[in-house]
Formats: C-alpha cells, sequence, structure tokens
C-alpha cells in the first residue's frame, strides 16, 4: 500500500487545463503527461468532454471502447474529490478486461503514483488517493454479480461494456441509473453533485438487441442528454491491422464487425425470448465466485474468453461418483472459432430429465488450427471426466465412422448421428427442447449467436456447429419421452444412428470393411 501522493503545483496546472477542452488539447493534457505520451483518439476526446450524460458506442472490433472509456473514467476518478465509478459487463472476464488496461497502461508512468491500491479479489478495484482528492475507486463488476454489491454503493458514472450482448438491458440500466445520485461531502467543507454518468459501449452482434438500438436513436429525440457513436475499427487500427483481420472474418460480416453497422438478426428458428429464458446467470456468477473471488480457485472449474468468439471454453466439476447421468455430444472440425467447421462439444447433465432441465456443464468450441487432433483430445477428456451415459458424435459426410473408426479405437463408446437422415425433424426437436425451456445454459455469446442467425435454409453458408450439438442432444433425449413430442412431429425417414458398442465385452482387433453404421 502507497502512500497518497502530495499534488505539485506543476499537477495542479495539468488538472485545469485538462478540465478545459477549449483549447484542442483538453484531456490530453493529462493523458500525454500522466500515461507517458498517450493521447486519446479522436472519438474519445469528444467522448470525455460531453455535456451528454447518456453515452452510447457502437463500435468495430479493436476500435478502442474499452481501453478510451477506461483512460477516460481513471482521468475523471484522478482530478475530481471522491469519485466513484463502475465498470459492469455481462462476466466478470469481460469486465477485468478494463481493469487489467488501467494498470497497464500506467505501468511506470505518472498516473502510478495516484494508485493507493488495488486487488483482483473478491472484484477488481483500484482505489487513487492524492492530497487534493482524498479517496476515489474504480470498481469492475459483472452482471451475474449479486444486485446488492451494485445497489450498495453511490456513483459518479457506470459504463456498461459489450451491453450489446444483453438482450434485455433495461433492468442492468434502471438498477446502475438508481446509484448516480446525491452529492460529495469535500474537505473545504463544501459539497459537489455527483457526475451523473451513464455509458454503454460494444461491439457489434449477430443479433442487434432492439433497447440499444432504442437507445442509439434517442439522441436525435434528447440532444441535451443522449449522445451516441459508431465508431469503425479503422479509427482506432491500423490498415495492417485490418487486412489482418480480413483474413479471419468472414466478409459478409465485415461491415457488423468492423464498421459498427447495425445487424439484424431473424431469430427465424429460436426466438430471442426462449433463448434467454434457457440462459441461466447464475451458472456465470458460480464459476466467477470459483474462479476469481475464492483465494484459492476451486479444481475442475474452468473458464475461458477470447476476443471475437467470447466464451470458447466453460467447465464444472464431475459429479458421475455420486450418481449424476451425463450425455456428451461432439461436432468434429478442425477450424478456428467462431469460423464454421470449429469444433464443438457439450456435456450436459441429463440427471432426472425431463423433470428436471438438462444442464450445460462441460462447453468447447475447440481452436483445431488445421487438424482435428484438438478436438479428439477434448473429446477423450470430456469422456474420461464425466463418464457419461451416452455419448454421441456427428457422423455426417466426413465425419462418418468417426465412432467405430477413430473413437472406439481410444476406448470411447459412442453412438455415430447423421443429419442426412431428418435435419428439420433434429430441429424440430432442438426448437421444442428450448421452446419448452427443458434446457439451460450459462451466458455463451457464441450459443446464443448462432441459435438466433441459424436458418435451415442457408446452414451450408452459417457457422452453426453449436446448433449441430443442440440439435443431435435435442433428437436423442427424445427417448425420455418429453411430453406430447411424438405427436407434434414424426419424422418423415429415421435418422441414422449406428449403434455404441462397448469395448469392455468384445477384443478390439483391426477394421477395414464390412463395418455397419
Amino acid at each position: 500500500m502507497a502512500r497518497p501522493y502530495q499534488l505539485t503545483p506543476a499537477d495542479i496546472e495539468i488538472f485545469k487545463r485538462a478540465c478545459n477542452p477549449a483549447d484542442g488539447i483538453g484531456i490530453n493534457w493529462f493523458i500525454k503527461y500522466y500515461f507517458g505520451g498517450r493521447e486519446l483518439r479522436e472519438w474519445q476526446y469528444y467522448w470525455h468532454h460531453a455535456m451528454q450524460t447518456q453515452l452510447t458506442c457502437v463500435g468495430g472490433v479493436g476500435s478502442g471502447k474499452t481501453v478510451g472509456a477506461g483512460l477516460s473514467y481513471a482521468a475523471f476518478a484522478a482530478m475530481t474529490p471522491g469519485y466513484e465509478y463502475m465498470n459492469v459487463a455481462p462476466t466478470a472476464w469481460q469486465s477485468a478486461l478494463q481493469y487489467r488496461a488501467i494498470l497497464a497502461e500506467a505501468a511506470d508512468k505518472p498516473f502510478e503514483k495516484f494508485i493507493y491500491k488495488y486487488a483482483e479479489r473478491p472484484y477488481p478495484r483500484i482505489i487513487l488517493k492524492h492530497n487534493g482528492i482524498g479517496e476515489s475507486t474504480l470498481w469492475f463488476m459483472s452482471a451475474a454479480d449479486d444486485a446488492e454489491r451494485i445497489q450498495g454503493v453511490s456513483l459518479d458514472a457506470a459504463n456498461v461494456d459489450e451491453c450489446g450482448v444483453l438482450i434485455d438491458g433495461s433492468w442492468l440500466l434502471t438498477m446502475l441509473i438508481s446509484r448516480l445520485r446525491g452529492t460529495v461531502n469535500m474537505k473545504n467543507g463544501r459539497e459537489r453533485p455527483r457526475q451523473r454518468r451513464l455509458s454503454c459501449i460494444t461491439a457489434n452482434y449477430e443479433v442487434a438487441p432492439p433497447w440499444l438500438w432504442e437507445r442509439m436513436d434517442r439522441m436525435f429525440e434528447q440532444p441535451d442528454y443522449f449522445l451516441s457513436m459508431v465508431i469503425k475499427s479503422e479509427d482506432n487500427l491500423s490498415k495492417e491491422d485490418i487486412d489482418s483481420f480480413k483474413l479471419v472474418i468472414p466478409k459478409d460480416q465485415w461491415e457488423m464487425m468492423l464498421e459498427g453497422k447495425k445487424p439484424e438478426g431473424s431469430g427465424e428458428h429460436f426466438h430471442v425470448s426462449s433463448v434467454t429464458a434457457c440462459e441461466d446467470w447464475s451458472l456465470n456468477r458460480h464459476a466467477q465466485y470459483h474462479l476469481l473471488e475464492k483465494e484459492t480457485p476451486t479444481p475442475e472449474w474452468a473458464y475461458e474468453e477470447n476476443p471475437g468468439a467470447g466464451c470458447v471454453h466453460w467447465e464444472m466439476p464431475s459429479e458421475a461418483k455420486k450418481g449424476r447421468n451425463y450425455l456428451l455430444i461432439g461436432d468434429p472440425g478442425s477450424d478456428n472459432p467462431p469460423r464454421r467447421n470449429a469444433g464443438v462439444i457439450w456435456v450436459l447433465d441429463i440427471t432426472d430429465f425431463p423433470r428436471q432441465r438438462a444442464t450445460l456443464v462441460y462447453f468447447k468450441w475447440v481452436y483445431g488450427n488445421g487438424t482435428y487432433d484438438n478436438f479428439l483430445a477434448a473429446y477423450e477428456y470430456a469422456y474420461r471426466k464425466y463418464r457419461p451415459v451416452d455419448s454421441l458424435i456427428d457422423s455426417t459426410g466426413t465425419q462418418k465412422l468417426w465412432n467405430e473408426q477413430v473413437l472406439l479405437d481410444r476406448g470411447i463408446v459412442a453412438a455415430g448421428m447423421n443429419f442426412s437422415g431428418d435435419k428439420k425433424g433434429m430441429l424440430v426437436a432442438a426448437m421444442r427442447l428450448v421452446e419448452r425451456q427443458l434446457i439451460r445454459w450459462p451466458y455463451i455469446q457464441g450459443i446464443r449467436g448462432q441459435l438466433l442467425t441459424y436458418k435451415l435454409a442457408e446452414d451450408n453458408k452459417l457457422p452453426q456447429d453449436i446448433v449441430a450439438v443442440l440439435m443431435m442432444a435435442a433428437y436423442f433425449l427424445r427417448i425420455y419421452q418429453w411430453e406430447d413430442y411424438a405427436e407434434e412431429h414424426q419424422p418423415e425417414t429415421p435418422v441414422v444412428m449406428a449403434p455404441a458398442r462397448d469395448v469392455r465385452s468384445e477384443v478390439l482387433t483391426p477394421r477395414t470393411a464390412g463395418i455397419l453404421w
């Protein structure tokens, strides 16, 4: 813990200049000195000095939203007595990106002398302290946090990072705006009003949340209070960076992901309300607690996010030894998320299904890097850990006979499912499973994105491996006779399902021909 820094006359002069945008330099007096020569981009500059209190920014990949907002609010906190700021994101991992960005920008720079202390557990926070400011705090929370944590503070400003993934963000904005109130007692005996600034920043996603674009449009109705910005990736990145992104991002997504243009999600087969009802944020909250808040992270929990894809790995402890029943499903792939043909693996807890909802306990969106080896390793890992009562593998097309020629040789008993039999029937099964909320999963960007943009007529063009795994699981779970399914859909032709053979009851020998599938 450091001692409070004693401001010099030079510091006070920089503070005064930084508060005056009339000279065209404004906040960059502060940023350039205290962050070692850095300057805010043009849009970040106007964002900081905006007179409006309701700010919204939709930007392309790498457009500098999270870092720009973080530096802006860090400057406010350093120059404003008793300033309180909270960054809230859908997940704790996303929120912590801004926390780490501020510390990284401050490392070995003059701003570091304002930092009194910082901590990452039980939730990230940075405390600033100097003789003229008292104590200011920057908090970094998640939407999965207990409401009491957010409702128990009074704030000058709040920022919702990656708000575009919140299908219904109005509840969070309502809760946060109620925190932006009151006054602050200063050392000189005076009071100052809270800043009352509420901002939302996000990249574009496949499905546009109506509340976000309604908020963006309010600038035209109430320009004194609302400011909206659409930022391109090129506003922050070099041409070389953009060209590199275009090698990976599908061409039909360039406008959305690089230019911030409004996407249109159809929700053709899976309705937004049904998908939202299957997202259980308490699962995210449990992962946050076990991995981030405990002094010693709990073994067998895992969570990994990657830029552009969101969560690519979710894992809960196995309770197979306690009698829990699991279903393992895999769709092999050799590409990388979020592209088409990236392998996907699910494990569902189906204990007492359908009286209890099937629960996603393992999710792996596999980085294949051009080979199936990583998928096989992850599938085998899940098989050994969860000891599933049943295992499924997509055996359509080039993946035909995987259950016989690839998995069985590894001692993995799995049934192959072939989509060529009755894909429509499998889709109907998945739709019914989701509509009836007989399944739940944590908030995972890729699951939501693929379900809400999936179109059966175009699934040879769209990334749909996550949807495929859900369809396989739903079709298989019909054997548990969940309500009235047989009356609603009778498939025209049966799905071809290769039998799973128990390797413990046979001697494995090389197989070359005559295999049943």
